[in-house]
């Protein structure tokens, strides 16, 4: 039996990541796939296409990994953690990360191609204005607490009073006509 005859049983003949029936074709997982059923897919087009190029990736068509990240094989869990890390920043996909498991060289794999981490290192916080951690209440909604986040930034500026500064020191938007 062929590979592509072994994949199109193993997924009855759909895409194994959507589950596409049309224009399916091998996607050998990358960096170094060991080939065969373990190290392939069976992936339509529109897959491989967003797969291979990052500017494409639609993340309205990548609801699909809610079923296929619970895949038996392992090429499909490794592209789908790959996939789920690159779309990260919709809410969706870092519920369905959190609940993913791989085990150890499942894992190793799918980090090989340094999908889903900054610089070699998982990022794991997004810095952004709706970042906020303290504490407890009131610590939580107060930014001067925050130790990430753009309010963060916060903890670092000293207040300044520019009473009784002469009027030769002071910024533009300060200075008086008097």
């Amino acid at each position: 039996m062929s590979l592509l005859e072994a994949l199109k049983e193993i997924s009855n003949n759909s895409c194994e990541l959507c589950g596409a029936q049309n224009k399916l074709e091998i996607y050998q997982v990358p960096p170094v796939s060991t080939g065969g059923v373990d190290g392939s897919l069976l992936a339509c087009q529109t897959c491989i296409d967003q797969i291979n190029d990052p500017e494409k990736t639609d993340p309205h068509h990548w609801g699909c990994l809610n079923d296929s990240m619970w895949s038996e094989y392992g090429a499909v869990k490794v592209v789908a953690w790959r996939m789920l890390s690159r779309l990260k920043k919709e809410g969706w996909s870092q519920d369905l990360l959190d609940m993913m498991y791989l085990e150890d060289n499942l894992l190793s794999f799918a980090k090989a191609i340094g999908e889903g981490q900054e610089n070699g290192v998982p990022t794991g916080v997004e810095v952004s204005p709706s970042m906020q951690h303290g504490g407890p209440y009131p610590a939580s909604t107060d930014s001067r607490f925050t130790a990430v986040g753009t309010n963060a930034i916060k903890r670092w500026v000293r207040p300044v009073s520019y009473q009784s500064f002469p009027q030769e020191l002071l910024p533009e938007t300060l200075k008086t006509n008097a």
